[in-house]
């Protein structure tokens, strides 16, 4: 019986199974690269959305000021985190030039389609609005969605990655203490 011949010109095709090992793994590790880097993004976009939404309505409140000649009112709530915009929307919508900035301002910073008086910040977190030292301030809890107003170093973690309409305030004491 004769063996069969290996013609020497014939060249191999295809990939070994390691050689489809190394692509796959290569792929795996650009892959997660890009969803590393993706998540940056959004996080980065999510704190400017929130900065420019705080922008309105510092110039809404400052028509309003203009028109009224006081600060859009607080709601009554007592509690630190219960200080919403509920009772500042209604007072914009009273105002004609803070009416035409509610206008303007994108429905998915409202709470729900349903709750136009409720604003939220990119994340879905309510903010917090206050007259501090006799200006407005709006102040968003940012990605962790928790405000950490208290003195405990964990508090303090919690607290540096809010986003507030004025930078002054980001280094000083908690407004509520």
């Amino acid at each position: 019986m004769a063996c069969p011949r290996v013609n020497p010109q014939r060249r191999r095709t295809g990939l070994t199974l390691t050689e489809l090992l190394v692509v796959i793994a290569l792929i795996v590790v650009l892959a997660s690269i890009v969803l590393v880097i993706a998540r940056g993004v959004q996080a980065t976009s999510y704190g400017a959305a929130t900065k420019e939404l705080m922008a309105l309505l510092r110039n809404a409140a400052g028509s309003y000021h203009f028109f009224w000649g006081s600060w859009p009112p607080q709601d009554s709530k007592t509690d630190r985190e219960d200080c919403k915009t509920v009772e500042l929307v209604k007072a914009f919508r009273t105002t004609p030039e803070p009416a035409k900035v509610l206008e303007k301002i994108d429905r998915r910073f409202f709470a729900s389609p349903n709750d136009e008086l409720l604003l939220t910040d990119a994340w879905g977190s309510p903010i917090l609005y206050v007259v501090w030292e006799g200006e407005p301030l709006f102040v968003s809890p940012g990605p962790d969605t928790s405000f950490g107003f208290g003195t405990s170093s964990n508090d303090r973690k919690r607290r540096s990655d809010n986003v507030y309409s004025r930078e002054s305030v980001r280094n000083l004491t908690p407004i509520y203490e």
